[in-house]
């Protein structure tokens, strides 16, 4: 096998699935916000995928094809959850506010040939900011990744290095202040 890009038509895939949101403002200034995302994304034939390159390497896809009929789509979550807490204040001159959110994402595999090494487990991420919204503009204070949480934005193959894999970290814990102005 080489490294070269090929590209295949994955026949036929079945997509089924549910979203739910709710929004609820249980008083004054405080809105909780959540959205539920079930996704059931299979390919029903794919008989001609690319093989992964352990499959290659121990000689279990002599053909350079294989049949990932039934099997997940690559980069498709089947669950997802997102949560957010907002409280307003108002004074005289504007607006203060606490925003938290927290979305998780389930186990996700980022290759095309489905390749476990290219896995990505299922995280969550919690962000929270605290501002001030006056006249035109606001400020605010954030943390973005709260806990610090190691994950990946997508996880490949390496070009050059066969068995080798690249892997692009998602954002670390982040702070800082933000000033927005608004005409």
């Amino acid at each position: 096998a080489s490294s070269s890009f090929q590209l295949t038509n994955a026949g036929i895939i079945h997509l089924q699935g549910m979203e739910l949101e709710a929004e609820l403002r249980p008083w004054q200034g405080a809105s909780v916000s959540t959205a539920i995302v079930w996704n059931d994304a299979r390919f029903k034939v794919f008989t001609g995928a690319p093989c992964q390159v352990s499959q290659l390497e121990n000689g279990l896809c002599a053909s350079g094809r294989q049949d990932i009929s039934g099997k997940m789509i690559n980069e498709n979550p089947r669950w997802q959850y997102f949560l957010q807490y907002r409280q307003e204040f108002n004074i005289s001159a504007g607006t203060l506010y606490f925003d938290g959110n927290y979305t998780w994402r389930d186990d996700i595999i980022f290759d095309g040939d489905l390749d476990p090494n290219t896995k990505q487990d299922a995280f969550g991420l919690l962000d929270i900011r605290l501002g001030a919204q006056l006249h035109h503009w606001e400020i605010a204070l954030f943390i973005n990744n709260v806990t610090n949480k190691d994950y990946a934005n997508r996880i490949i193959d390496a070009p050059a290095w066969r068995g080798a894999y690249q892997r692009y970290p998602g954002e670390a814990r982040q702070y800082g202040i933000e000033l927005s102005v608004y005409r």
